[in-house]
C-alpha cells in the first residue's frame, strides 16, 4: 500500500474519532440537559401547596353509652353539630407531604346539674356565635399522594390538640337547715392530645381551584373527666368522679373549596 493511501486512510480514523468524541459529547450534554429538565419537573412538584380555604360539614358524636351513672358528672353535646375547617397542604416529594389544619365544632352543650356557676364567657361566645360554643381542635401530619389529571386523594395521619367541651368550675357553700356548712365543689375537664385519621378527595375544576370532600375521625389520647366532692362542716361525705377516652371522640364529614400556590405536574 503506498503512503498517501496509508496517510488518507490516518486522516479518516481521525476524522471518524473527532466525530464519534463529538457525538458522545453531544449525547452527554443531552442527557444533563434532560435530567436537568426532569429535576426542574419534580422541584415543581416538590414545592406544590394546597389551601382549603373554606369547608363546612356535620361532625357526629361518637362518645359511646351515656348510660353510666356517673356520666351525669359531665356535660353533653348534640349527637350531630355544625363542622368548619381550614388545611394547609405542603406536598414536598412525589409520595408524601405534611399538612396543617384548624376545626370548629359549634356545641349546643349543656352543662352537668351539679355545675352550679354563671359562664359569663361562655354566654359571651354563645352570643358571638349565634347560641352555639365553639369546641375547636388544632392538628398536623403526614399524608400520603395519590393524584390522576384531575382527582387526587389523600390519605392522612396527625396528632394535635382539642377542646372536646368547655372546662367548667363552681364552688357554692350553703347553710343547711341544722345549722352546719355543705361545700360543693364541681370540676370539668375535656381537653387534651388527640390522633386524628382521615382521607380528603380533590376535584380540580381549574388549574389552580378544586372541590374538596374529607372525612376525619378523631381519637382523643387523654381521658376528659367530671368531678364532685361534697364536704359538711369541712369533713368529706361525696367524692364522685367519671372518666372517658370517648368524650370528644366524632367523625366528620365535609366539603369544601380550595387552590393551589406552586405547579401541580403529573
Amino acid at each position: 500500500m503506498n503512503p498517501k493511501h496509508l496517510k488518507f486512510l490516518k486522516k479518516r480514523k481521525i476524522f471518524f474519532y473527532s466525530g464519534l468524541s463529538a457525538l458522545m459529547m453531544s449525547g452527554l450534554n443531552l442527557s444533563v440537559q434532560a435530567q436537568d429538565s426532569v429535576s426542574r419537573v419534580e422541584s415543581h412538584k416538590r414545592n406544590y401547596v394546597k389551601v382549603e380555604i373554606f369547608s363546612v360539614g356535620a361532625s357526629a358524636d361518637l362518645s359511646g353509652s351515656k348510660n353510666h351513672p356517673d356520666r351525669e358528672l359531665m356535660g353533653t353535646r348534640q349527637d350531630i353539630a355544625l363542622s368548619s375547617s381550614i388545611r394547609i397542604n405542603h406536598l414536598f416529594s412525589n409520595k408524601i407531604g405534611w399538612y396543617a389544619g384548624l376545626k370548629l365544632d359549634y356545641l349546643d352543650e349543656k352543662s352537668s346539674a351539679f355545675y352550679d356557676a354563671i359562664p359569663v364567657g361562655e354566654i359571651l361566645l354563645r352570643v358571638f356565635y349565634g347560641g352555639f360554643v365553639p369546641a375547636y381542635t388544632v392538628d398536623a401530619g403526614l399524608l400520603y399522594r395519590i393524584e390522576t389529571k384531575r382527582w387526587d386523594i389523600h390519605p392522612r395521619v396527625g396528632f394535635g390538640y382539642g377542646l372536646f367541651l368547655m372546662d367548667r368550675d363552681s364552688d357554692k357553700s350553703k347553710t343547711l337547715e341544722d345549722g352546719s356548712k355543705q361545700r360543693n365543689i364541681y370540676t370539668q375537664r375535656a381537653s387534651g392530645s388527640l390522633l386524628n385519621v382521615g382521607i380528603s378527595s380533590h376535584y380540580f375544576v381549574s388549574r389552580k381551584s378544586f372541590i374538596s370532600l374529607n372525612a376525619t375521625l378523631q381519637q382523643p389520647l387523654e381521658k376528659s373527666y367530671g368531678e364532685l366532692s361534697t364536704t359538711i362542716d369541712e369533713q368529706p361525705t361525696v367524692n364522685r368522679r367519671y372518666e372517658s377516652a370517648g368524650i370528644g371522640r366524632n367523625l366528620t364529614i365535609s366539603v369544601g373549596y380550595g387552590f393551589t400556590i406552586g405547579k401541580r405536574s403529573l
